[in-house]
């Protein structure tokens, strides 16, 4: 037998998923500011550094709907040299607790080149 929910049951409910989804919302803001915030630091220092020539940011940080606990920061680089690969990252992750993504251009395939080139963001 299924139990009828009365409409101040219901009215609750509909208020704790608007709370929800408002929570959700204002993390997701908050996630993307501090994402560009240290995207723009990551860029500085790539070119600052070790002299990359070009720095774009990419993926889910770039759409708000997208961003979640676990979003990180895509970011494209290009002329960094490989062998300072490793401590251009460990560099990276020193900034904040968001995870970096640090990709070569001159080592990726042709498809994700392309994206990068149509909806990456320069720094």
């Amino acid at each position: 037998m299924i139990q009828s929910i009365s409409s101040a049951q219901l009215a609750s409910y509909r208020a704790h998923g608007q709370k929800r989804e408002q929570e959700r919302r204002e993390y997701q803001l908050l996630r993307q500011q501090k994402g560009w915030f240290v995207a723009r630091q990551s860029a500085q220092i790539l070119k600052q550094e070790f002299r990359a020539k070009r720095v774009k940011l990419f993926g889910s940080m770039l759409y708000l709907k997208r961003i979640h606990r676990e979003s990180d920061l895509d970011i494209a680089v290009e002329g960094l040299i490989d062998c300072q690969y490793f401590q251009a990252v460990t560099r990276l992750l020193d900034l904040s607790d968001l995870s970096v993504d640090l990709v070569q251009v001159e080592h990726i395939n042709t498809k994700l080149l392309t994206i990068i080139n149509q909806e990456g963001v320069d720094l």
